[in-house]
């Protein structure tokens, strides 16, 4: 699970439009039902994306079990000769879209998740290029952080850099670093 949590205007969901546009199998809902999600996930296991919906307790249930393969929620079919017990399997990929202080998640969903808070950035500027005066301190700070592959990351950040060749700078310095790190 990834909660994507932010101040309106921060780029919560430019960074799920992202991360959707990098899954095989993608749905994107806004206040979906819990008999919705139940469907969904049952259907597809696709990525889902969740935007800005309060987290009540199944929802939160829900969660909480498909985070991990392996977890059953017990769900009832009605069918013609009366009703069948059924294990259903959560299990999938979800994004949730969160704003700072209006919706919250509760502790043991968010003990299984990886929380991204993103800040407005109004009026700033990213270079085109790095100054090669400021190139040896950038290795500097690399050195000191460990970072052992950075020939690699560098590799990686320019085949991401190339990738994402189309979409607006802004997008561009903002994710070609991350991308090319969690690789």
């Amino acid at each position: 699970i990834i909660v994507v949590m932010g101040e309106k205007g921060s780029g919560k969901r430019q960074l799920a439009m992202f991360l959707d546009a990098l899954a095989p199998i993608r749905i994107d809902v806004t206040h979906p039902s819990e008999a919705s999600i139940y469907t969904i996930t049952e259907n597809f296991h696709a990525l889902m994306i969740i935007d800005e919906t309060a987290i009540n307790d199944t929802l939160a249930d829900i969660l909480n079990a498909s985070y991990e393969a392996g977890h059953k929620i017990p769900r009832v079919n009605v069918l013609e000769r009366g009703r069948a017990i059924y294990g259903f399997d959560p299990y999938g990929p979800k994004i949730l879209i969160m704003r700072l202080g209006v919706h919250e998640l509760r502790d043991d969903a968010a003990s299984r998740s990886i929380v991204v808070h993103m800040i407005r950035a109004v009026g700033r500027t990213f270079p085109d290029h790095v100054d090669p005066h400021h190139a040896d301190a950038l290795f500097y700070a690399l050195t000191l952080l460990k970072l052992s592959r950075f020939r690699e990351f560098l590799d990686v950040y320019g085949l991401v850099r190339e990738f994402l060749s189309d979409e607006d700078q802004r997008t561009l310095d903002a994710y070609a670093p991350l991308l090319a790190v969690a690789y």
